[in-house]
């Protein structure tokens, strides 16, 4: 039972990090589109 715990918890560990990552790289595409625009 427990390893079926620790499946759950690692995938939503990756999950976390997953959904960082879009957040961080839609910030940086927004980010990019306004500095482009400035120039």
């Amino acid at each position: 039972m427990p390893e079926i715990y620790r499946i759950l918890i690692v995938g939503r560990a990756l999950m976390d990090l997953i959904e960082d990552k879009i957040k961080n790289n839609l910030i940086t595409e927004e980010q990019g589109k306004i500095y482009s625009s400035q120039i």
